[in-house]
């Protein structure tokens, strides 16, 4: 049997996509017959472990990432010392050569990073490179949020696409590419001159029924950022309010964290007031989202399109996995996926989402249900299909 490890050095955090990825790959590969470990953060609290995940690698976008509260002060003096983009580099090099040998990571072995992050990458290409018996396949997958971000380096995509450039054609067959979405593929490809494959989240969890009488439940899950949408939540249920007849819509909503809540206090007072709306807290834990999903019929993505131009989102595959329908922002990478999926709708406006959700509660729950289960489905049979050729 053949291993393969999935490997996330930024993975820290007790919440987010991260540790949710890490926890679906690996019972996804294992399903298909790899032998599979799980390597994340030293600072990723234990209890998220399960078992499952070991705890390998330094965080190293501290000024990024508020992971302040799960650092003890020798590994917060540690990070702090680390002055510069290449200081980094460096580290995620060592660290990933003394994790090459700590597991004997051979040539037969696969090394796949299921959301690619700038320093991983650059220190995965150092430690493989120039040495045969250390070269294990790599399997990079990309989402367009963190590959290109390293601390006081302006032209760090510049080098982390040259880096993967030269490395990825002078090992032809060690490196395979994929990303989240088809536009970000598609980009990529081009820059590249490397075919890069799709390869979405693999279904996380069984299909959930989908209740038939009541309201008709929104839910805006995920992250309350102002790149999410989160200062259109009012504007989109006012306008709602005004098309649909009262009470026969209710919002569920994830409130701010404390450092968008600063900057959102009268919106997020004036969410609490609204009727029909129930704000949850910032951080939910596993268990309270799952039943949020479970409330729902409809889950929104008013996102930025132009930060998610060529993004997905966890927030759209989690739905879908429960068998939820979805309304996302048009000209966002997960709009494709939407369409191509029939999981949904997009919306151009807060106007445009408010008549979306207007047309679904026109719909028979039943009838509602029967779409978000084909759109399941379709999904799933693509997310088999990506990963199917990863051959055990």
């Amino acid at each position: 049997m053949r291993r393969l490890f999935i490997v996330d050095p930024v993975c820290a955090l007790p919440y987010g996509h991260n540790v949710n990825a890490l926890h679906y790959f690996h019972r996804h590969f294992e399903s298909l017959g790899w032998h599979t470990h799980a390597i994340a953060s030293r600072l990723l609290p234990e209890a998220l472990c399960a078992g499952r995940i070991a705890r390998e690698f330094t965080f190293l976008y501290g000024e990024f990432i508020d992971v302040a509260g799960l650092m003890d002060d020798a590994e917060a003096e540690f990070v702090r010392a680390l002055g510069t983009a290449h200081e980094r580099i460096a580290v995620a090099a060592g660290e990933m050569r003394a994790f090459y040998e700590a597991y004997d990571i051979g040539a037969d072995d696969t090394v796949f990073f299921p959301s690619v992050d700038f320093y991983t990458l650059m220190g995965a290409i150092i430690a493989s490179s120039g040495n045969a018996e250390r070269k294990p396949m790599l399997r990079l997958r990309f989402i367009g949020v963190l590959e290109h971000v390293a601390d006081a380096m302006p032209d760090a995509r510049h080098r982390m696409m040259g880096q993967l450039h030269r490395f990825a054609h002078a090992n032809p067959d060690r490196v395979r590419l994929s990303a989240e979405t088809p536009t970000l593929a598609e980009a990529m490809a081009g820059e590249l001159a490397l075919p890069v494959e799709v390869t979405p989240y693999p279904l996380a969890h069984p299909a959930a029924p989908m209740a038939t009488d009541g309201p008709l439940v929104v839910l805006a899950a995920g992250a309350a950022r102002i790149d999410k949408g989160y200062l259109r939540l009012r504007a989109i249920y006012d306008e709602a309010a005004r098309i649909i007849e009262r009470g026969r819509v209710e919002f569920l909503i994830q409130s701010a964290p404390d450092d968008v809540l600063v900057q959102s206090l009268e919106h997020t007072a004036a969410l609490y007031r609204l009727p029909h709306v129930n704000v949850l807290p910032a951080v939910l834990s596993q268990e309270m989202m799952e039943t949020c999903y479970r409330r729902a019929h409809v889950v929104i993505m008013p996102y930025d399109a132009e930060i998610y131009r060529e993004r997905g989102s966890a927030v759209m595959q989690e739905a879908v996995s429960f068998g939820r329908y979805v309304v996302g922002q048009r000209g966002t990478g997960f709009a494709r996926q939407i369409a191509h999926y029939g999981v949904g709708q997009v919306a151009h406006s807060d106007l445009n989402f408010a008549v979306q959700l207007a047309r679904i509660d026109a719909l028979p729950r039943d009838q509602l249900a029967e779409l978000a289960a084909a759109g399941r489905a379709r999904y799933a049979a693509d997310a088999v299909r990506a990963y199917a050729g990863w051959a055990a």
